[in-house]
């Protein structure tokens, strides 16, 4: 008797259940029977994963622990390290690192055979990041490099707020805006340095001499200024009967840090250089003061030829309001007719010459005579009195004081004329040195603040540089 049956077969393997339904011949096929039983086996195991460990790549430091995972794993498998150093629990999966560097390879096996792999790379602990310079300063469309220790190459650069610098693979910074900035370094392990770089865009503004008051408009993001200011330097006297006249004075350097508002307006005095007095002339005019207070010099005398003393350099300076802030004092005028008469440098309170006025309104003199007393602003005494001017006065009561005028000469009366004291300065100061002014090599300067070096010639002009 032939029967039908059905057989439903159901097996377990690491958690999946596969069940298969077989419909299976007359009983009498026992062939068929068996060689069904070999096709639901291998149709089980096409359903098992290989085994794998995670992660498969890893990247510690020394003496770091990292705990590995297996997937697909049947019957009992251990974790075992292949190659490399350091230790690895054969259970649980804990890798140890050593204290030094290997790549250690770490496998899953049955005891006989090592089903899967994963690979750990040990490193030391990269130092902390770190940039230097941690600041600079730089001018639009100036370049400069940072440089970075530690952490791990490539780095990558960025800026907060953008628009203000620009940064190459390299490090290299280049200012593109007006601002500041800070740069933030990250390296290939998405680690990010705990310094940054503030960039501060500066710039500068020179005023050259231009006969009159000029403003400096403070720029955003500003709230220091160095200023740097040389005074005028002063005319020569004038000659008589071939005696040369005395040299004009230098005019003096000052420089301050001064704190300022952004949009705040300052003013700005640039010096004018004291102009010569005239030579061999019977009432020898003298030379003019330069703009920014140099006084006048005296004229010649009465009698015979004679040579007018020459002008005072005027001052230079930053000026808030009406409170100077910096100020460079000019140098004085030469006198008539007596070589040895140089108008005084620009310095603190005036600087005294050679028969000249020592101090703001105090007397010249000219040879053993005494002179008509110099007043802050006005020139040097006639030539009927051969006095020299006096040195500038105080800028804080008197901003219109520059170096004191040279005395004219009074050949056949008292001689030659006394030359003119030096102006007043406010700041850290520099007198200057016979006809070279303060700070006479800084390059800045260019020929700014010479004292006339001939006869009846004129003084050179100031100058003002503001950085910031």
């Amino acid at each position: 008797m032939l029967k039908r049956t059905t057989k439903i077969s159901l097996r377990f393997f690491s958690g999946l259940v596969a069940v298969g339904f077989l419909v299976m011949g007359y009983s009498n096929c026992s062939s068929n029977l068996a060689s069904t039983d070999s096709a639901d086996s291998a149709s089980l195991a096409s359903l098992q994963s290989a085994p794998m460990i995670f992660p498969q790549a890893s990247l510690i430091h020394f003496n770091a622990t990292l705990t590995l995972k297996s997937s697909g794993a049947l019957g009992p498998l251990q974790f075992v390290l292949v190659s490399g150093l350091g230790s690895i629990d054969p259970t649980t999966g804990v890798y140890q690192a050593p204290s030094t560097e290997t790549m250690a390879v770490v496998g899953l096996s049955d005891g006989a055979t090592v089903l899967a792999t994963a690979n750990i790379k040990v490193q030391g602990i990269a130092p902390d990041l770190a940039i230097d310079p941690i600041t600079m300063s730089l001018g639009v469309g100036d370049a400069a490099s940072v440089t970075i220790t530690g952490g791990v190459a490539p780095f990558t650069y960025a800026f907060s707020p953008t628009g203000i610098a620009l940064a190459d693979d390299t490090g290299k910074i280049t200012a593109i805006g007006d601002g500041e900035t800070t740069l933030t370094v990250t390296d290939a392990q998405g680690s990010v340095g705990s310094s940054t770089v503030v960039v501060a865009i500066h710039g500068k503004k020179v005023f050259r001499f231009s006969n009159s008051v000029q403003t400096f408009l403070v720029p955003k993001n500003v709230r220091v200024i160095t200023v740097k200011a040389w005074g005028a330097g002063g005319g020569s006297g004038g000659t008589d009967y071939g005696n040369s006249g005395g040299r004009g004075g230098g005019g003096a350097f000052s420089t301050l840090s001064v704190p300022v508002q952004p949009a705040e307006k300052l003013t700005v005095i640039v010096g004018g250089g004291g102009t010569g007095g005239q030579s061999n002339l019977s009432l020898a005019p003298a030379g003019a003061g330069g703009f920014g207070g140099g006084a006048n010099g005296g004229n010649g005398g009465l009698k015979g030829i004679n040579g007018g003393g020459g002008g005072g350099g005027g001052l230079s300076g930053l000026v808030r309001v009406k409170l100077p802030l910096v100020v460079a004092g000019g140098g004085g005028g030469g006198g008539g007719g007596d070589p040895s008469a140089a108008g005084g440098p620009g310095g603190l309170d005036g600087t005294a010459a050679l028969w000249g006025g020592a101090l703001a309104g105090k007397a010249g003199a000219s040879t053993s005579n005494a002179g008509v007393t110099g007043g802050s602003r006005l020139g040097g005494a006639d030539g009927s009195g051969g006095g020299g001017g006096g040195g500038g006065a105080d800028v804080f009561l008197d901003l219109t004081s520059g170096g004191g005028g040279g005395g004219g000469s009074a050949p056949l009366v008292d001689g030659g004329g006394g030359g003119g004291g030096g102006g007043s300065s406010i700041g850290i100061f520099q007198t200057g040195k016979g006809v070279t002014p303060g700070n006479a090599t800084d390059k800045d300067r260019g020929g700014a603040g010479n004292g006339s070096p001939v006869s009846s010639g004129t003084g050179g002009n100031g100058i003002v540089i503001i950085t910031w």
